[in-house]
């Protein structure tokens, strides 16, 4: 349902007076749906005028498609803004392009109101599978099991590699002196000095984060600029919050002990078993064997035999057990309670998630006339 995008904080676990934080450290790239940023860059001195030699050239659409009304079922108890399935919250994929163009536009004007010609970067998309892993509506597809395992020796043949992020400043970096290629990244993302360290804690935004922790950020770096005029600093609710996130780990983690699910699951192990295979989820197999592969142990020939073996084992198993109707009836059991007990929760992310776009559509607009 996620697509990978560039991607621009990292995550680190840093324990802090015998407390485990999470620090959020930004960079060049890593992924914007991750983490939200707030606060406004507070005035000061601008950066050194050091500008990439490429000129400007926006990646906003050329047109935003205009977004349609969300269809929505009546509520018979009249409120129209209930939250019937987690999906209600997803965006499409035109608001997810709208919202990065935005973004990328906020960042680029920060920049170069300190002095810097920062160049937007087009969204990356990467509809691609990670290697080894079967799209859910293929699991039960005993033929393609049959006919290429999990798909690893495929992907390894038609040259499947990290996937490197292409970002256009980096050239115009790399042709800056030491010392202004560190101002321009400072005025992106904030120094080089942790969060964490008590000199540059005047600087940082702390957010608690749902089970323990927090987040830190750099409050007056671009990056934070621009995150904060799109998701504003709503914490519980917009991306920052990790609400959505939060919710639907709280579900996958209910079906993992649905009673009825655990029995199909049950009867799947005994039909791997029986084939000689100890694995004790679907297409945990996979990992297994890619990891194999890549530390050595197995050449291309024998991943290909044993990936077939396994998958075709793995697949006929889960039609035989049920697995793919058990699981969707647990999914379906969770949902609906983690829905019952999360009401205003998630009608207030709904609401922020159409404001961030509302607020995108009006950075884009004054371009798009």
């Amino acid at each position: 349902m996620r697509v990978r995008t560039q991607r621009r904080w990292r995550l680190y676990a840093l324990p802090a007076a015998g407390v485990l934080f999470l620090l959020l450290v930004s960079r060049i790239s890593i992924s914007r749906r991750d983490i939200g940023i707030t606060s406004d860059p507070p005035p000061g001195p601008a950066a050194p005028a050091t500008a990439p030699d490429t000129p400007h050239t926006s990646t906003r659409p050329a047109r935003v498609p205009p977004r349609p009304p969300r269809s929505r079922p009546a509520q018979p108890d009249g409120d129209s803004n209930e939250v019937r399935h987690l999906s209600d919250l997803d965006r499409t994929p035109d608001e997810d392009q709208l919202l990065w163009a935005a973004e990328e536009e906020l960042v680029t004007a920060c920049m170069h109101r300190r002095g810097f010609s920062y160049l937007p970067n087009a969204k990356d998309d990467d509809p691609e599978a990670e290697p080894g892993h079967v799209p859910v509506n293929r699991r039960g597809d005993v033929a393609a099991a049959r006919r290429e395992g999990y798909g690893l020796v495929r992907r390894i043949q038609d040259g499947d590699s990290p996937r490197r992020d292409d970002d256009r400043n980096a050239e115009p970096l790399a042709r800056m002196t030491s010392a202004n290629r560190a101002a321009f990244l400072e005025a992106l993302r904030g120094p080089e000095t942790s969060p964490a360290d008590p000199s540059v804690r005047h600087l940082v935004e702390t957010v608690p984060l749902p089970g323990g922790g927090a987040a830190y950020w750099y409050r007056d770096s671009c990056l934070a600029y621009a995150r904060h005029q799109l998701y504003g600093d709503d914490y519980e609710h917009n991306e920052i919050g990790y609400g959505q996130t939060m919710i639907r780990a709280d579900l996958l983690a209910r079906a993992d002990k649905d009673p009825q699910y655990n029995e199909s699951l049950h009867t799947w192990r005994s039909c791997m078993h029986e084939r000689g295979f100890d694995d004790d989820q679907p297409q945990a197999a996979s990992s297994r064997l890619a990891g194999e592969y890549h530390g050595g142990k197995l050449s291309l020939d024998e991943l290909r035999t044993r990936e077939v073996a396994a998958a075709t084992a793995d697949t006929e198993c889960y039609v035989a057990a049920g697995l793919e109707r058990a699981r969707q009836a647990a999914e379906s059991r969770a949902e609906a309670a983690v829905l019952d007990e999360n009401r205003e929760k998630l009608v207030a992310m709904q609401h922020a998630r159409d404001e961030a776009i509302e607020r995108a559509e009006t950075v884009l607009g004054d371009t798009q006339l």
